[in-house]
């Protein structure tokens, strides 16, 4: 996975001057395709749920930025570019999309902690329902380190280090072995976390080649329409008061039954839509959606 990256071209973020050298970098590729794989490292997450770290990973430049939520605050949302743009706005943007896993667990954190509500995501975790769901006529929603072992494709070398990493970082984590989250607050980090944050934002672009196959083909609207509205629903979800932010911590997924139905509702847009009457975004039939 490392190879997706130039040596050397790992940042880490934790300064208001660095923040804003990226957020200029930002403003010439936040707007470019599948451009942008982050990964939202939550401490204790369905409990306290706060940020430590956002792995950035910037595809045109091929580079990894480690933002250091966890040292600068809100100066890390609310800090701007020479444009004006800051992490919160292009969060929150529609326009720029934004590739991750599990947008539950992000959303919870980054909306609780610092009122940010994300838009313009793409949530890897939904897309890999689709072709669970092809599989098995129903689906439920799978762990990262679950996908990338068996679906990420990734060399056999990666592989065994992620897992190595992996398996070091949740015995650091187990509190029955004497570790908790609070390694996530260690300042510096140990290099064992930064190996973890730089595999866990790596592995994201393998996992999007990997799901695109699937739904990238024109015929797949129906999926990436339910792929949106899934995504949309977990969004507001991790928002909502009542749910106390335990949308990435729930066990969920899709039902054959939720989406006969939903294939259903989905038939009788497109006749309508035939008819001249608009009911379907014309961006689910786009290919390149994702």
């Amino acid at each position: 996975m490392a190879s997706q990256v130039a040596t050397g071209a790992v940042q880490m973020i934790d300064s208001i001057s660095s923040l804003e050298k990226l957020l200029n970098e930002l403003d010439y590729h936040s707007h470019k395709p599948a451009a942008l794989f982050l990964d939202v490292q939550t401490i204790n997450p369905g409990e306290d749920g706060s940020i430590s770290i956002i792995s950035l990973f910037v595809r045109p430049i091929k580079k990894v930025f480690l933002i250091d939520v966890l040292t600068l605050g809100d100066d890390a949302f609310t800090t701007t570019s020479l444009a004006d743009n800051s992490l919160k706005l292009l969060l929150e943007s529609s326009a720029a999309s934004k590739i991750l896993f599990d947008v539950g667990n992000a959303s919870a954190g980054l909306f609780n902690h610092h009122g940010i509500r994300l838009n313009g995501i793409k949530d890897l975790q939904v897309m890999q329902l689709v072709t669970q769901y092809l599989r098995a006529q129903q689906a439920q929603a799978a762990r990262l380190e679950s996908c990338v072992e068996k679906e990420a494709h990734v060399p056999r070398m990666s592989l065994a280090l992620w897992k190595q990493v992996h398996n070091t970082v949740n015995q650091l984590r187990d509190p029955a072995k004497g570790g908790s989250d609070a390694v996530f607050r260690e300042r510096p980090l140990r290099k064992t976390i930064l190996d973890y944050h730089l595999q866990n934002v790596l592995a994201l672009p393998w996992l999007w080649v990997a799901y695109c196959e699937t739904l990238c083909k024109p015929s797949d609207a129906f999926w990436r329409s339910m792929v949106f509205h899934t995504v949309r629903d977990r969004i507001r979800e991790s928002t909502d008061p009542a749910g106390a932010g335990g949308a990435g911590t729930r066990p969920w997924g899709w039902s054959r039954e939720f989406i006969e139905t939903s294939k259903r509702g989905w038939n009788e847009d497109i006749l309508l839509e035939l008819e001249g009457i608009p009911m379907v975004d014309q961006c689910w039939l786009d290919p390149n959606f994702f």
